[in-house]
């Protein structure tokens, strides 16, 4: 009787358990790799749901497993990455807004805006232009002539070189000189306060790019080229007018005196190779010439009007 009756208690306990597992609540559990606490919804396990798992959680809320930083509860920041996984949104609210500076004088255009996370080149946290294709200056005194500092909205010139008073403005129109003969090129100029480098305040020059043309050089007639810049190639010249140089002795290897020369009158001496050698004025109508270091050869002298031929032996 007594075995009986704990077959019975033990054949009860079997059927609670069996009932109890047939009827267990299962959960679904997913990894937290990156403990941030939120879990990953492509790596997961079915488990009953009094189950105590280390490195899962219950939830799937996790966009990025591998990064502790991304979770619906991190803070969105400026760097091209989904931060809060909220939905594929990134850099929401968070990205700095830029302006174009077309002009590049630091001013950006209204009209033309991006969102990035840094500045990109050619634009500016601005949005100051008024015109972003026409760089403009302040112009303090109101005359129309502004000054060398920049302004969004400013006058289109910086010629005043003093803009405390609309008195004054005394920007000066300076001429390139390339081939450096003191003679500037008239369509090569550049208005500013002060002298820039490479130009000049004369402006006659009708070749700045060859030294030996400019006004009052020598004019080569027949050569088909203006070298003194008179609009003629040695035309109009009445040579039985003009006094010959004289030159002597002739040859020479030590000294020579040249005689005849117009007081102030440029002069140049070339080599058989029609180079120059030396040039200059005089404010006499004769001068010595040491000779006795120059090569054997042919040599002759210009001015404006003539020219004469002397020989080194």
């Amino acid at each position: 009787m007594k075995a009986t009756m704990i077959k019975k208690k033990a054949l009860t306990i079997l059927v609670c358990l069996l009932l109890s597992s047939a009827f267990a609540q299962t959960c679904t559990f997913f990894a937290d790799v990156d403990g941030d606490a939120y879990g990953d919804p492509m790596n997961s396990v079915v488990l009953d749901c009094n189950s105590i798992l280390v490195g899962y959680v219950e939830n799937d809320l996790d966009c990025d497993d591998s990064n502790p930083n991304i979770n619906p509860d991190a803070a969105e920041v400026c760097n091209g990455v989904d931060d809060n996984c909220n939905g594929g949104e990134i850099d929401e609210f968070v990205s700095i807004p830029y302006y174009q500076d077309s002009d590049g004088d630091g001013f950006g255009d209204p009209n033309f805006m991006i969102l990035d996370c840094n500045l990109p080149s050619g634009f500016v946290e601005n949005m100051d232009d008024c015109d972003d294709a026409l760089i403009t200056y302040i112009d303090a005194d109101g005359d129309g002539f502004g000054s060398d500092i920049m302004d969004p909205c400013g006058t289109p010139n910086n010629l005043d070189c003093n803009d405390n008073t609309a008195a004054i403005q005394d920007s000066t129109t300076y001429y390139a000189d390339i081939d450096e003969d003191g003679y500037g090129d008239p369509n090569n100029t550049l208005i500013s306060c002060n002298l820039p480098a490479g130009y000049i305040t004369d402006g006659t020059d009708c070749n700045d790019l060859d030294l030996d043309i400019y006004p009052g050089a020598p004019d080569i007639l027949g050569n088909g080229i203006d070298e003194n810049c008179d609009g003629q190639d040695g035309v109009g010249i009445d040579e039985s007018e003009i006094n010959p140089i004289l030159i002597f002795p002739n040859p020479s290897h030590e000294i020579i005196q040249i005689t005849h020369l117009d007081k102030n009158e440029n002069w140049a001496i070339y080599n058989s190779l029609g180079q120059c050698i030396l040039r200059g004025q005089n404010n006499t109508s004769s001068f010595l010439l040491e000779v006795n270091s120059w090569s054997k050869g042919c040599y002759f002298i210009r001015t404006s009007m003539r020219s004469a031929i002397f020989v080194i032996d």
